[in-house]
């Protein structure tokens, strides 16, 4: 096995197993060798399946670098060997666990945690076998799955039809089961008992079922961390969704059963919640019964990716709607750049999607959250282009795209905004600095374990 190794926006650090070197131009090909691979590596600093992985010029010298991910991937495989690439955060006490648990926490940004965006777990990939496992790739799913029930619980469980098998007492119901009652009440001279097939309207339905089973497989697997990830809002979500499948039957689930399942039309809020299930239940098992240290083994992992820049991003919209950025509490409406926001300029040939526009009477500021650690001493000097570009935005493009996301019809002048970065910091004693004009920085400080 070869592994690569690094922190977020660092160089790669590469070991075979007994000789750890650096990865210049001229070793990348060398790297292949080593490993056997033939297929050619698609370098990308935005794509998760490979954290990121990719060629940076420092000191006029090509080197492969991380990105903005962090997690385990496999990224090629042989018959003879694997090359893994694992990148762990920055900050060395930083806690994503705890970042997530106050996204999902908030009813508005917690509708904007997805998988596939924030984070993925590849279930359909085979484990990577390494000696020190990461806890909160596990985590991350199941605390996103408690929040997605705990939202799908609000409507109430979907009923349906389920066919019941009933030996009754002096009535018939349904299809009388011939076959049965010869073998089970004839013999016994039981002829007052009639076997009966018939139909039932119950909460107590396969989707149900599949995801109490994944519920109680997560329960049991986040009981076993400290209160330090269990907080009032994720008792809270395992209150509520333990007494809304009390008539839901505990059952054994098997992987066919997904096939089965059935969701209705009104009812596309179990879509999400299934797909989770079906994650929870792959590493965890399918059985109730079992405890998951009889499927999670202390030395393989699931390849994950987790886009701390878009986890910074809401963790930052959460702490601008809870007014905890002292600096623009005042502006209480809130414009995120979800990824269906675009501001579409014609002349200028690509949409433009700011991170926030804040919103105070009829003046407005932009803010970009960067999930970069050079802020504390400098500047990206491209960062600044970007939000030099945002600020020169017409305020009728600016008014129109508002009105139409926040229904607020604002008189704006053409006055130039207040511009922002957000950045994360390991304290709060950051100040706000102004080193252009206009333009601000904010450091944003990050929970820790």
């Amino acid at each position: 096995m070869i592994k690569l190794e690094a922190e977020e926006y660092e160089e790669i650090k590469c070991s075979d197993g007994n000789v750890k070197f650096e990865l210049y131009e001229d070793n990348i090909k060398k790297l292949k060798e080593i490993a056997g691979f033939k297929a050619n590596l698609e370098l990308n600093p935005n794509n998760g399946n490979i954290l990121g992985l990719h060629i940076d010029i420092d000191n006029g010298k090509l080197k492969l670098k991380a990105s903005h991910f962090v997690g385990v991937v496999r990224i090629a495989k042989t018959s003879e060997d694997e090359l893994i690439f694992r990148v762990r955060p920055k900050f060395g006490e930083l806690c994503p666990i705890k970042m997530l648990i106050e996204t999902l926490s908030h009813p508005v940004v917690s509708k904007h945690i997805k998988i596939q965006e924030t984070y993925s777990i590849m279930t359909d990939q085979e484990p990577i076998r390494l000696s020190h496992l990461p806890s909160e790739y596990i985590l991350f799913l199941i605390l996103h799955y408690f929040r997605v029930l705990h939202d799908l619980i609000k409507r109430g469980l979907q009923n349906g039809y389920v066919t019941v098998e009933e030996n009754l007492r002096g009535r018939v119901k349904g299809k009388i089961l011939v076959g049965r009652n010869v073998r089970g009440n004839f013999p016994k001279a039981k002829f007052h008992h009639i076997f009966c097939s018939f139909n039932q309207y119950t909460e107590d339905t396969l989707e149900n079922r599949i995801l109490k089973t994944a519920f109680l497989k997560g329960k049991d697997y986040i009981s076993r961390f400290s209160n330090n990830f269990i907080d009032v809002n994720v008792k809270h979500w395992i209150r509520v969704i333990s007494a809304s499948f009390e008539r839901v039957s505990t059952v054994c689930i098997y992987p066919t059963d997904f096939r089965s399942a059935t969701i209705q039309r009104i009812r596309q809020d179990y879509k999400p919640a299934i797909k989770l299930a079906q994650k929870i239940l792959k590493i965890l098992g399918y059985d109730p019964t079992y405890s998951p240290d009889k499927y999670v083994k202390d030395t393989t992992i699931y390849p994950y990716w987790i886009d701390m820049n878009e986890l910074f991003e809401r963790y930052c919209e959460v702490k601008l709607r809870k007014g905890e950025i002292n600096e623009l509490k005042e502006y209480k409406k809130i414009l995120p750049g979800y990824r269906n926001n675009n501001i579409k300029i014609k002349e200028f040939g690509e949409d433009l999607r700011p991170d926030f526009i804040l919103v105070k009477e009829n003046k407005y500021v932009i803010a970009d959250a960067k999930y970069k650690l050079q802020y504390t001493e400098g500047w990206s000097k491209e960062d600044l282009q970007q939000l030099s570009l945002y600020g020169r935005i017409k305020a009728r493009t600016i008014r129109n795209h508002i009105k139409k996301h926040l229904g607020e019809n604002l008189e704006l002048g053409e006055q130039e905004p207040e511009l922002y970065i957000f950045f994360p910091v390991d304290n709060s004693d950051f100040k706000t600095t102004e080193s252009f004009r206009n333009i601000y920085k904010i450091g944003v400080p990050m929970p820790k374990k």
